[in-house]
């Protein structure tokens, strides 16, 4: 599909104009991870601060960066081990 999000390692290409409803559903989904990871004993104080950073440009209406910053959170989460 032409409006895909791709994932290649931690490279993210974004084929189109992430919306306010995406940035909020990526935001919440990497809010999960962290959550899952932590309940795992795996807390990872930098994922946090990206997704507190992630957030904040959410409500300065920054999607497409918003969004990219809680892909990268999320990443940093599942990539803490022990």
């Amino acid at each position: 599909m032409g409006g895909d999000v791709v994932s290649m390692g931690c490279e993210i290409a974004v084929s189109h104009f992430i919306d306010q409803d995406q940035a909020e559903k990526q935001i919440e989904v990497a809010a999960e991870h962290m959550k899952a990871e932590e309940a795992r004993g795996r807390p990872s104080a930098s994922a946090r601060r990206l997704l507190v950073e992630a957030r904040e440009l959410l409500e300065a209406g920054l999607f497409t960066r918003a969004f990219l910053l809680a892909v990268r959170a999320r990443g940093m989460a599942l990539e803490t081990v022990g």
